[in-house]
């Protein structure tokens, strides 16, 4: 099985041509789509996806990511084993959720000729370089043999969270397509019971709830998202847009169990 994420959204020829080069390689791969709707560049916000996606996959998953605003310049391509999955990827720190996952990973730059097309476009490696070590992958061509070790990839840092007594400061990590604010606070930092406030940008959010229905239609509420962390939401609204909020925006909850002062 062979996934895909990009940011080359879905108007152009360039997906298609991806999966053609896998195809006339290995007719019978599995192809499937993560996401080609990552913003241009936007590293972090494919770390992110690929990170709450890949885990669902089966084990042994060659997993293709090509956001990468340095093609043609000097960053190597990787195919890095990690977590029971392979991945494809620019040297660019989009595997930082990767590395984190699987500190015993394995790196190795994607050189040897035979594994890409025998022309290289300077703008389009995901058709010439990524989609043919997929290709190759899939038929059991091992990692190491696309090239020699990366000794010390690029890692990007992890958005930082910090946690006291009560109380927890985290950020903005991503927006989903309803402007849905999810933060990096996990659910489990809460105890059971207990009576949250969040607070973002100036606005305060009482209570946390498990459903966007269970808000206010208008309002803005806190929610436990699918990914098991903190989301900020407008029920029938777009908080992002609402809220004026950016990724990176400081997000703090507050918390105590009932009795408690």
């Amino acid at each position: 099985m062979i996934t895909l994420l990009s940011d080359f959204g879905l108007t152009g020829p360039y997906v298609a041509a991806m999966k053609g080069v896998i195809l006339s390689l290995n007719p019978d791969a599995r192809i499937v789509d993560i996401s080609h709707g990552i913003g241009p560049q936007g590293v972090d916000e494919g770390a992110y996806v690929l990170h709450q996606a890949y885990p669902f996959f089966p084990r042994g998953t060659i997993h293709v990511c090509v956001v990468d605003p340095g093609v043609g310049g000097q960053r190597a391509v990787l195919a890095v084993q990690a977590a029971g999955h392979i991945f494809l990827a620019p040297d660019n720190g989009i595997l930082k959720y990767v590395y984190q996952d699987d500190p015993g990973f394995r790196a190795f730059q994607v050189v040897q000729p035979e594994f890409r097309r025998g022309k290289v476009s300077g703008t389009f490696h995901g058709r010439d370089i990524f989609a043919p070590a997929a290709g190759h992958l899939s038929l059991g061509v091992s990692p190491d043999s696309l090239g020699p070790p990366c000794r010390e990839p690029v890692v990007r840092p992890v958005p930082e969270l910090r946690v006291e007594s009560g109380k927890a400061s985290g950020e903005i990590v991503f927006f989903d397509r309803f402007g849905n604010a999810v933060t990096n606070i996990p659910r489990s930092l809460l105890p059971a019971g207990a009576r949250a406030s969040v607070q973002v940008r100036g606005i305060w959010m009482q209570g946390i709830v498990n459903s966007y229905s269970a808000a206010r239609p208008g309002e803005f509420a806190a929610v436990f998202g699918s990914g098991e962390t903190i989301e900020i939401a407008v029920r029938e609204d777009n908080a992002r847009r609402k809220g004026s909020l950016e990724i990176g925006d400081a997000v703090q909850v507050e918390w105590s169990l009932p009795g408690s002062r």
